[in-house]
């Protein structure tokens, strides 16, 4: 555990002999996100009560470190950037981008769902169609959220914007994990990759196949 002898608290150190200065570390982002009403102090004293002693003053420092406000300003409001430093390896970003492909009919827009894990910035295709029905978005939503190979496995919180294209269909498989939906500018400003026609090369085929 992390404690000075007698008891008295200590600074976080990197290390300790009892339990790495990481584990505190988790507890304290864990505890602060639990409940927003909790303080510093509290923070603190539920701490040592599971035999961590540090000092109030290395609880504000790792929660400020990862944004986190102080109760209870973070009960009252929290703002975009410190949403998305306290839970940004839980966040991943689903958006379209629009190719215009030539057919034997003429020009065809299609619709590419693409969809970015924040914290590494890796990007994956989930799908192409002319044609995102809500039968379309509900499999995909599906390949997504598998529990083994899906893309968002692991990824509770996802950003999302208000187009009519992501059906209830989609948005339902999402109701055990919270969705944040947020408005044209915010999402591409932070979050959605930024595509083009030109980043995203299909492979044109002749009308005779």
């Amino acid at each position: 555990m992390v404690s000075a002898a007698g008891g008295a608290e200590v600074d976080l150190p990197a290390t300790d002999a009892g339990a790495p200065a990481s584990q505190v570390r988790a507890l304290i982002l864990q505890l602060a996100r639990n409940d927003s009403n909790w303080g510093y102090t509290s923070i603190r004293d539920r701490l040592a009560n599971l035999g961590h002693r540090i000092r109030r003053s290395s609880v504000a420092s790792v929660l400020k470190e990862h944004g986190i406000e102080p109760a209870p300003e973070r009960g009252r409001r929290m703002s975009w950037s410190t949403f998305l430093k306290a839970h940004w390896p839980r966040l991943a970003a689903i958006d379209f981008a629009t190719v215009e492909v030539w057919t034997k009919g003429g020009l065809v827009t299609h619709y590419v769902l693409f969809v970015m894990e924040l914290a590494t910035r890796r990007v994956a295709c989930a799908g192409i169609t002319p044609h995102p029905g809500a039968a379309w978005m509900l499999q995909i939503g599906r390949n997504l959220t598998d529990a083994f190979s899906g893309f968002l496995h692991g990824k509770s919180l996802h950003i999302v914007d208000r187009d009519s294209s992501f059906h209830e269909a989609f948005r339902s498989l999402l109701k055990q994990k919270e969705s944040v939906r947020c408005g044209f500018r915010r999402d591409r400003r932070i979050a959605t990759p930024t595509l083009s026609a030109s980043t995203v090369h299909l492979k044109r085929r002749s009308p005779s196949g």
